[in-house]
């Protein structure tokens, strides 16, 4: 795995152990294999098609921050594990986490793993009918535990709008235990109006 390390403070987004990085595509390449490892969000950032191959034991501290994208693809495809961890503010809300502004935010790969226990996740996003724009995308195999956060659905996107997209996925494993959840209704046969789909 290639290092980098950033030593001016301008610019930074996140932190690996005692190493800074400019952008977080280059702090999660900077991830070990086979080993639990913190990733810090340092500031808000724009992020797209960060892939975390199956090897890969992440937790990711946003804070406060906000993770956006400006793309039609996914913030994430996750094949290995993914534990996300956000700072409410003195109310007790989750004002930053992710927003998906064109595209899906997180895809689940495969036996992928994906934990929230916080965050703000929201979809903006207003695609086609084969654009898959859930917050979250599951394909077969894919495991998602919810534990808190809030999730708004695009309200824009008649297709796919959803927050939890596991289309035709009867092995994908979907747990929920608490959270916010904002879409048309809770489940429905029309996609862009439902809570699972």
């Amino acid at each position: 795995t290639e290092v980098y390390q950033v030593t001016s403070e301008n610019g930074i987004v996140a932190q690996v152990g005692e190493y800074k990085y400019t952008s977080l595509s280059q702090a999660m390449a900077a991830v070990p294999d086979n080993e639990k490892t913190e990733v810090v969000i340092l500031n808000d950032c724009e992020a797209t098609n960060i892939t975390l191959s199956a090897s890969k034991n992440v937790v990711l501290n946003l804070g406060n921050k906000t993770i956006s994208n400006s793309a039609a693809t996914p913030i994430f495809t996750i094949n290995g594990r993914l534990e996300i961890n956000a700072t409410p503010n003195k109310l007790g809300e989750y004002v930053s986490g992710f927003n998906g502004n064109a595209g899906m935010v997180l895809k689940l790969a495969g036996n992928a793993e994906v934990i929230v226990n916080g965050g703000k996740f929201t979809s903006n996003a207003n695609g086609s009918a084969a654009a898959r724009n859930a917050i979250f995308n599951l394909d077969a195999g894919g495991t998602l535990t919810i534990n808190n956060g809030v999730f708004i659905g695009s309200p824009l996107n008649a297709y796919h709008g959803s927050v939890i997209n596991a289309q035709g996925n009867a092995t994908a494993n979907i747990t929920i235990n608490r959270g916010t959840f904002s879409t048309i209704s809770e489940v429905s046969a029309s996609e862009g109006q439902s809570l699972i789909y």
